[in-house]
């Protein structure tokens, strides 16, 4: 076997002619040709050929078979080009199956994406449904938490919101929007999370010690708890931050009032200068009056202050010009402005029972009952135990016995245990005819605050009703003397009236 010297395929030496291509193997003379010339014409155009040509640059011809090479390799393109374009659908196919799987398989190894992908198909249930299971056995993945915070504080979610938020900030701790992303995720949860925000805030102040705004959050929330001292010291911070910052000193100023500094909280709202408003001035002046016990002063400074339209704690104002006329029994002048206060702050439980306590005042029962009933239903809320005793003593005051019952009962389950608590159990049991039990109750109220005026005047009427005269007479004259201006209301009147009655009928002379 050779090769073939035109085609270089193996043949047999033997052949005159390539089987493959037709070149000829022996020493012959090739048709068309002459033998010992050089050059010679195509047999079909007569062009000029040169010796060993197979195949005519002119028109084609194979010169070894006398055909055109065009109708030889027709058939066989046709072929070829189905061949190739057959094979080359099938490698784009598998491309495409091949970029389809990796696709895919990138999707399940980034579920962020995948989730992308589904939010983007307002898919949003599912994208969070795709996150949560990711981040169970990633913890550490922040691209997955920070959209699955988004995603849950988009759907409403706020405590999970909160959590996630929380879990991206304490990942990065130099992410501060995230943990403000997460406080106000745990406040629209209402005032219960609290601690929780005070504690995210000692991190962010922790990790970011110049952070001004978060020192000034913080003071608000230790404020808001009544941690006077924290709240100054995180105060004092922001001024050492920020010399000038007007909120910093007119906070400040408040919380030295709370503290009994007097002095320093009138030099601290001063330090405001220009950016304390006249409003938030008078309004924090009436506060300080308010501390110092001159109520006068401080109804008339929140009085001008709520007039303000500087004013920029107008809720804080509202409610409290609206506890102090409350405690002086002007309910009525009280009420608008607890009411504009609820407006501006409807999730606020101290509005809310302030305005349960001017309606009472007022005689408005079953409206006062509504709200205490409300605000009693809050778990471990700061005025959740106070609206349940509330509640009690309308269900009392309406003979409704049974409701009373089980509106005390719940209270005790509250952890009920002070004084105006055991004064509305004992008036229940004197109700009920247990007179032991109430008299019990009512001397254990006494004994927790023994400035407690209604337990004085309910342990008096149950003498009365037990026909001890002297000793009614006694608790009577203790109950008009811790109530001091108020004897003059029309109920401390009538108390007036009955220990008249008392001295003449015992012949005692007027206590000391």
């Amino acid at each position: 076997m050779i090769n073939c010297p035109y085609c270089g395929k193996l043949t047999d030496p033997k052949l005159e002619g390539c089987p493959h291509c037709g070149g000829r193997l022996q020493a012959t003379a090739a048709p068309g040709r002459v033998a010992g010339r050089s050059r010679q014409t195509c047999p079909s155009c007569k062009a000029m050929i040169q010796e060993g040509d197979i195949i005519c640059v002119v028109c084609g011809t194979n010169l070894l078979t006398g055909q055109k090479i065009s109708a030889e390799l027709k058939t066989v393109t046709n072929r070829s080009r189905q061949t190739f374009w057959l094979a080359a659908g099938g490698i784009s196919g598998a491309v495409l199956l091949v970029a389809g799987l990796i696709g895919g398989y990138l999707l399940t190894r980034d579920p962020v994406r995948q989730a992308q992908k589904l939010v983007a198909n307002n898919q949003s249930l599912e994208a969070i449904n795709v996150l949560s299971a990711h981040v169970e056995g990633h913890a550490d993945d922040a691209r997955a938490w920070e959209l699955l915070a988004d995603l849950e504080w988009g759907a409403n979610q706020s405590s999970k919101a909160a959590a996630a938020f929380e879990r991206v900030f304490d990942l990065d701790p130099l992410n501060i929007d995230a943990a403000y992303n997460a406080l106000a995720a745990l406040g629209a949860q209402g005032p219960g999370q609290l601690d929780r925000q005070i504690g995210l805030l000692g991190r962010v102040v922790s990790a970011n010690p110049d952070a001004t705004h978060a020192w000034y959050l913080l003071a608000l929330a230790q404020g808001g708890k009544g941690d006077t001292a924290a709240q100054i010291s995180a105060l004092e911070r922001v001024i050492a931050l920020e010399p000038g910052d007007p909120r910093a000193h007119w906070g400040l100023g408040i919380g030295m009032a709370l503290e009994g500094s007097y002095d320093r909280a009138a030099e601290e709202i001063g330090a405001g200068g220009a950016g304390v408003s006249p409003g938030n001035r008078l309004a924090s002046e009436g506060f300080v009056a308010s501390l110092r016990g001159d109520d006068e002063n401080a109804v008339r400074k929140l009085g001008e202050a709520a007039g303000d339209e500087t004013l920029a704690v107008r809720a804080g104002t509202l409610t409290q010009l609206g506890k102090l006329l409350s405690e002086q029994g002007r309910f009525e002048e009280a009420e608008p402005h607890l009411r504009e206060a609820q407006a501006l702050d409807k999730r606020n439980p101290a509005v809310n029972y302030l305005l349960a306590i001017c309606l009472k005042g007022q005689g408005l029962q079953q409206d006062a009952l509504s709200l205490f009933e409300e605000i009693s239903n809050e778990p471990s809320g700061p005025h959740t135990l106070g609206a349940t005793v509330q509640a009690a003593e309308i269900y009392l005051s309406l003979n409704n016995l049974d409701r009373a019952q089980s509106t005390i009962e719940r209270a005790t389950q509250q952890g009920g245990g002070d004084a105006a608590f055991l004064t509305v159990r004992g008036r229940l049991y004197s109700a009920r005819d247990n007179l032991a039990e109430a008299q019990n109750s009512f001397k254990r109220a006494v004994g927790i605050d023994p400035n407690y005026a209604p337990a004085y005047l309910e342990n008096g009427l149950l003498y009365m009703k037990r026909e001890s005269m002297a000793e009614g007479l006694r608790e009577f004259e203790k109950y008009l003397e811790l109530i001091g201006p108020e004897a003059n209301s029309p109920q401390g009147a009538q108390i007036q009236e009955l220990v008249q009655q008392l001295r003449q009928t015992t012949g005692e002379a007027p206590s000391a």
